[in-house]
């Protein structure tokens, strides 16, 4: 039985082989590896391996800087225990070979093809606990000391991809009817995601489903002066519908997909 091998980019940086740490720390490594980390099983070139380590300050002969980092990760993966060869020559640059549960961003994506799954079945308790699932996944900012412009549109990529699963979360408590549940959820949302509506949105149905009428109407008032203020613009067409019908309390109380008017 050979050690299991484990990637993870949903936080810093972190590899495990039988559940042990592996250091990886010397910046040159930890952008080789991350970059071949947000493309599992594709080849990476040995170009864009070397933009997300130097951006466009490229030392003299970048190939072969590469390919020293290749070295040095082979090794360290090797001396851990790892029972077989992770990253792979392939011109015109590397890949790293990874199965679905070696890699983070990997479980992610099977998790949200199983809610898929579920949704198409009408099952929505196995979607939220699938949704749920995902969320674990991220253990904080992803790859925190990582920003080069080259690796960056990854690294934003993934952070979005975190708040559209926890907004998909919450939007499936609210359509079982764990309006309560959420609030403090959602409003730890809209204070940490800014000029973000949707989370404003669902916590504004969330307050109203739990007889917090007012506090509601306050989320948009809210809203619509830090929209003003910072944006020179009137929240969006639908905030303005769900206020008005709360506002004239015509907003349904039952749990549904279709929460506003």
């Amino acid at each position: 039985m050979t050690d299991p091998v484990d990637f993870r980019v949903l936080g810093p940086l972190d590899v495990r082989v039988g559940g042990r740490p592996v250091a990886v720390k010397a910046h040159r490594e930890t952008a080789t590896l991350a970059a071949l980390l947000f493309h599992p099983n594709e080849i990476v070139s040995t170009g864009r391996l070397a933009a997300a380590v130097w951006d466009e300050d490229l030392p003299a002969n970048p190939a072969n800087q590469i390919a020293i980092c290749v070295l040095a990760l082979r090794r360290r993966l090797r001396a851990a225990g790892a029972p077989r060869e992770f990253i792979i020559t392939r011109s015109p640059g590397y890949l790293i070979r990874l199965e679905p549960g070696q890699l983070d961003t990997l479980r992610v994506e099977s998790h949200l093809a199983r809610v898929r799954d579920a949704d198409a079945r009408g099952e929505r308790e196995e979607s939220l606990a699938e949704l749920r699932s995902a969320l674990r996944c991220w253990r904080g900012p992803v790859l925190p000391g990582l920003g080069g412009r080259s690796l960056a549109p990854e690294i934003v990529r993934w952070e979005e991809r975190r708040v559209e699963v926890l907004e998909q979360c919450v939007q499936r408590d609210l359509d079982l009817g764990r309006h309560r549940a959420v609030i403090g959820e959602l409003t730890a949302m809209v204070a940490d995601r800014g000029m973000r509506e949707r989370p404003r949105e669902q916590l504004m149905i969330a307050l109203y489903r739990s007889g917090r009428r007012s506090q509601a109407l306050s989320v948009y008032q809210v809203t619509r002066k830090l929209f003003l203020a910072e944006l020179g613009i009137e929240p969006s067409t639908r905030l303005c519908r769900l206020h008005d019908a709360i506002r004239d309390g015509t907003l349904g109380m039952a749990p549904g997909l279709a929460d506003v008017p």
